[in-house]
């Protein structure tokens, strides 16, 4: 069956409106054009902090009623749809968010309203990764996708210690868990910065290129090649500063989320 494009059914922001209830389809909710706001709450956890921001309050609110300002693509603003759908990934969801540390980054995401972060869940990836970055020609970052693999929340899944210094000392499951989960969406907030977007933006021009040049050298090629050893000593510094920045941010949650769960006192 083919899809067309239909200007006439879809209106605010491009999105779909259904001819008999007038409602515009964004995903998580339906948004309705004659009261001007969303039909039903965010679905997006309503955390303490956001009572410090009145337009967060309202969790009916396009935008933070700012339309010409904000986009709200998805009736959210992290779409954690694909994760609520799992109930694995709900519970790293809700342990993250137990600290202040995790509601802190959660929330500085979630304000950032020409920011859009998918949040996946995938059963038989090896890794977690964060990808599919772009930015405006601004150099403000727009869109990223944090793909979480379950395996990697399991301590006995060694982690290198030179990228992940602090990450391969936790021993415990749940703080494991609580590390990845922040992990990636450090990697969302580093990319968003000066040094971070080049440094992404670097493996993104060379790594192409420079796997294809190795998949047909193969390996003894590659140790007669220097200029690809070079290329793919630029590539690991990269990562290795990318892994780094992002596991001290995780950190940081990780021992918040410890200091609570100690205190008895986790929201």
């Amino acid at each position: 069956m083919t899809y067309h494009y239909d200007a006439l059914s879809h209106k605010f922001t491009g999105k779909e409106r259904d001819s008999e209830s007038g409602l515009d389809n964004f995903g998580a909710r339906y948004y309705s054009s004659s009261l001007g706001r969303f039909t039903s709450a965010d679905p997006v956890t309503m955390l303490p902090d956001r009572l410090a921001d009145p337009q967060q309050i309202n969790l009916y609110a396009y935008g933070r009623s700012n339309p010409l300002r904000f986009v709200d693509p998805t009736g959210t603003t992290i779409d954690d749809r694909a994760c609520q759908a799992n109930k694995h990934c709900r519970k790293w969801e809700k342990k993250y968010k137990k600290s202040k540390e995790g509601q802190a980054q959660w929330k500085k995401l979630e304000d950032d309203k020409t920011l859009v972060v998918k949040l996946q869940w995938d059963s038989k990836a090896k890794d977690s990764v964060t990808n599919n970055y772009a930015w405006d020609p601004n150099a403000k970052l727009t869109r990223a996708t944090a793909t979480l693999a379950p395996r990697t929340g399991d301590p006995s899944n060694q982690m290198n210690s030179e990228s992940y210094p602090f990450g391969s000392t936790i021993t415990d499951s749940s703080e494991r868990q609580v590390y990845v989960f922040a992990h990636e969406l450090a990697h969302v907030e580093d990319a968003d910065t000066t040094e971070g977007r080049n440094s992404e933006q670097e493996i993104e021009r060379l790594f192409p290129d420079a796997n294809v040049r190795y998949k047909s050298e193969g390996t003894s090629g590659y140790a007669k090649d220097k200029d690809l050893q070079a290329t793919f000593a630029i590539i690991r510094a990269d990562n290795k500063r990318n892994e780094n920045v992002a596991d001290q941010r995780a950190k940081g949650v990780v021992e918040s989320y410890r200091s609570c769960v100690s205190n008895k006192d986790c929201k």
